[in-house]
């Protein structure tokens, strides 16, 4: 039988009582169905993870025991930013899933010029934000990362360039295949709206990016082009 994995903000040392959330206890409770001095395997984040055991399971609250406590060395040594242009809602949220489980660091959503989603009001990004936290979380929990990748503020694609050296991909263009390019230990890189880049985002890149990159001659979807470049990043590194 596996053991149940969950993130907790709280910061993990051994002796330390965690309370999980709401709707972990109800995961453990109703869905794996455990009891009381069950063992769980708790993360928070830092890179650390933790051993530990339900000392409490009741629907006000419940409460494990931290253990034992371990570093393990799981993550990438490349530390990958990607960010994605804004599209529609459910593929942006399956791209943010793909890229938590190969190991990214930081997720930037872009608001290009072609993105057919915006969020003028910080309410409507607030929500967003909660959601895509919950998908983040969700997915290092079953792919046993020891952190969450962090989920920026959306911008400009002028802003994300200049704010670190970044390789942006382009379609059908005389830019060298992506696989041919040597990553470093800080990588970022830029994947437009699946209408492309407008001709203002091509100047930009042209003078801002650190290079430009290819994954080859057919037009991919923009979640999937994120999902293969960073696959193909973080296998190099």
């Amino acid at each position: 039988m596996s053991v149940p994995r969950f993130y907790t903000a709280t910061r993990l040392a051994a002796g330390e009582v965690v309370t999980l959330a709401t709707e972990q206890a109800r995961q453990l409770r109703n869905v794996l169905r455990r009891q009381a001095g069950a063992q769980v395997v708790l993360f928070d984040g830092s890179g650390a993870e933790a051993v530990a055991r339900v000392i409490r399971l009741e629907s006000s609250e419940t409460t494990c025991l931290v253990e034992e406590l371990s570093w393990p060395q799981r993550e990438p040594e490349c530390c990958l930013t990607v960010g994605l242009a804004l599209i529609r809602s459910a593929n942006f949220e399956l791209a943010a899933q793909k890229l938590t489980e190969l190991g990214v660091a930081r997720i930037a959503p872009l608001a290009a010029e072609r993105s057919m989603v915006s969020y003028p009001d910080a309410r409507d990004w607030a929500g967003r934000a909660a959601r895509l936290q919950r998908i983040v979380r969700e997915a290092a929990e079953q792919s046993e990362r020891v952190t969450l990748p962090e989920i920026v503020q959306p911008q400009d694609l002028k802003s994300f360039l200049d704010a670190q050296p970044v390789i942006a991909l382009v379609e059908r263009s005389a830019a060298l295949p992506l696989a041919t390019l040597e990553p470093g230990d800080v990588v970022a890189l830029a994947i437009g709206p699946e209408g492309g880049w407008s001709q203002t985002e091509c100047a930009w890149i042209e003078a801002h990016a650190a290079a430009t990159a290819s994954l080859g001659r057919l037009i991919l979807r923009a979640e999937t082009a994120a999902i293969a470049a960073a696959t193909l990043v973080l296998q190099r590194s």
